[in-house]
């Protein structure tokens, strides 16, 4: 599948590092420190913590949305597949009849792996939808096997 990883490492390690650091920033300030420090430079840390927390998972949360939004999301009919060998997960290569968000139809081929139990809905024929770049519309990848 062509996945863009970039953006999905991106959201994944915003989410995560967002959570973590103020997680170490709570427990370092609240607990490290309270002797040691007046309640309002405690109060001030809470709250630069909060804000910081707030726009870290916003970020996050864009990166996440830009990752699954359906921005290049078309139909497509399945029209040839060539299974590979493997037992569970084969390599599938599907041809594949795309409409575009333009409405024209063009053909293109992915490459991916599918369980042997969903070859089924696999199926010259059937339809699918996809995902495609804009600015490569060769670079397909499967969303979902069913219309």
């Amino acid at each position: 599948m062509n996945i863009d990883m970039g953006k999905l490492v991106s959201a994944i390690v915003l989410s995560v590092c967002s959570v973590v650091a103020c997680y170490v920033a709570y427990v370092f300030i609240m607990e490290i420190w309270r002797q040691s420090l007046p309640d309002s430079m405690r109060y001030t840390f809470t709250f630069v913590l909060i804000v910081v927390f707030l726009f870290t998972t916003i970020v996050a949360i864009v990166e996440w949305k830009s990752f699954f939004s359906d921005k290049g999301r078309v139909p497509a009919v399945i029209k040839g597949i060539e299974v590979g060998n493997e037992l569970l997960y084969p390599t599938v290569k599907l041809q594949v009849l795309i409409k575009n968000r333009k409405g024209e139809f063009y053909s293109a081929q992915i490459e991916t792996t599918i369980a042997n139990t969903h070859l089924s809905k696999f199926q010259p024929g059937s339809k699918i939808d996809v995902a495609y770049d804009p600015s490569d519309p060769t670079k397909v990848t499967i969303l979902s096997p069913t219309r």
